[in-house]
């Protein structure tokens, strides 16, 4: 078996090996810088509060129907852009308001702008009949901060993000609690 002679272009293949490991390393590096920037970006998170079950009668008696009232409030480390609110099993689209004067509730058109951390918006859902409670779903979706960057960046376009609240995670079915016949 015959070795390489490296007598006269030592120093060049080492020349070489280490432009070829600094390329590499030099690529690898800020692969990972920018993927954990993209990571670590901020971003908000849902925190939802139940503020009421089941809902009222014109009278302002307690009713028992499949009604929830849901305070939805941005607690992540990001703003959230361009926020709408979906539903799915409901009897009609969620009313989606700002509370102004304590509990009272006024409506705002969608999607809401921004919702800056710490912001907060009421919902209020009815599924489309007692049976429906545990189907029924309502579904926050926003858009990320703007960048400089153009969106049609290489052919890619940022995603819209959302995420999905079922109804049977605010609390029991309130059209089957008690006297459903006082409705």
């Amino acid at each position: 078996m015959d070795l390489p002679d490296f007598s006269g272009n030592f120093w060049a293949g080492v020349g070489i090996a280490a432009a070829v490991a600094t390329a590499l390393a030099t690529g690898v590096s800020t692969f990972l810088s920018a993927l954990w920037r993209w990571r670590d970006r901020a971003e908000p998170e849902w925190a939802l509060s139940t503020r009421d079950l089941g809902g009222f009668t014109n009278m302002g008696a307690p009713a028992n129907v499949p009604k929830a009232t849901v305070d939805v409030t941005n607690v992540g480390d990001g703003d959230a852009y361009k926020v709408t609110v979906t539903g799915d099993e409901l009897e009609s689209e969620p009313f989606v308001g700002r509370y102004v004067e304590g509990r009272r509730m006024a409506g705002v058109s969608q999607p809401i702008a921004v919702v800056r951390t710490g912001e907060s918006f009421g919902v209020i859902v009815t599924a489309k009949d007692a049976t429906a409670w545990d189907s029924a779903s309502f579904t926050v979706s926003w858009w990320h901060a703007p960048t400089r960057r153009r969106r049609k960046w290489m052919g890619l376009r940022s995603a819209q993000l959302s995420e999905r609240f079922y109804l049977r995670d605010l609390g029991d079915n309130p059209a089957l609690e008690g006297d459903a016949a006082a409705v």
